[in-house]
């Protein structure tokens, strides 16, 4: 895939002022490749599924992980935010180890 298509999959495609608190997104955009994160997340981008699967990549970190689970509804437990959170928060206690 070449550059200019990684750059449009992780970027912000959603107009300014769209109001994304309380869904998938929340705090962040949405591009070609889903929720895509901005500000200090930027090059961040993934997807939640509706039966709690969650898959996302770190172009910086050149990190990639996902996490398959099938339980409805998927907000029953808080995997959406607290995978990738928990991730990054492992690799950050490994490098310190």
């Amino acid at each position: 895939m070449g550059a200019a298509a990684v750059a449009l999959g992780v970027s912000n495609l959603l107009p300014d002022g769209v109001e994304t608190k309380g869904t998938f997104i929340d705090g962040a955009g949405n591009g070609a490749g889903g929720r895509s994160g901005m500000g200090r997340d930027a090059g961040t981008f993934g997807w939640g599924g509706a039966a709690g699967t969650v898959g996302f990549v770190n172009v910086r970190m050149g990190l990639r992980a996902g996490i398959y689970t099938q339980y409805m509804p998927s907000e029953a437990l808080p995997i959406h935010a607290e995978f990738p959170q928990t991730v990054l928060a492992d690799l950050a206690a490994m490098r310190g180890a």
